[in-house]
């Protein structure tokens, strides 16, 4: 009798997702490279959290719109922008 409906939980996984998300970059982030610098915890969790909520909203915007490349084109086409950050787009 329930009707399913994403929207429901859409938020609970959006933040399961996310947070899974940094972990994970968390574990590959390069450390060495930042703490030399003031506030590096906050950097590098600052980081992880920029790149994982880029990640997810990029992905969830491709899905609404429809997948209209499949999954492995989105992902070739987006990792430049993750791994080298706006400076592919403003060069």
């Amino acid at each position: 009798m329930c009707k399913r409906s994403y929207k429901s939980l859409g938020a609970v996984f959006e933040i399961q997702i996310k947070e899974k998300i940094q972990t994970i970059l968390l574990s590959f982030i390069n450390k060495d490279k930042m703490l030399s610098s003031p506030n590096a915890q906050l950097l590098i969790n600052t980081a992880s959290i920029m790149l994982s909520w880029g990640m997810y909203g990029a992905a969830y915007v491709w899905n609404n719109e429809g997948r209209l490349i499949n999954a492995e084109s989105f992902v070739k086409q987006t990792m430049p922008l993750i791994m080298n950050g706006a400076k592919e787009l403003l060069t």
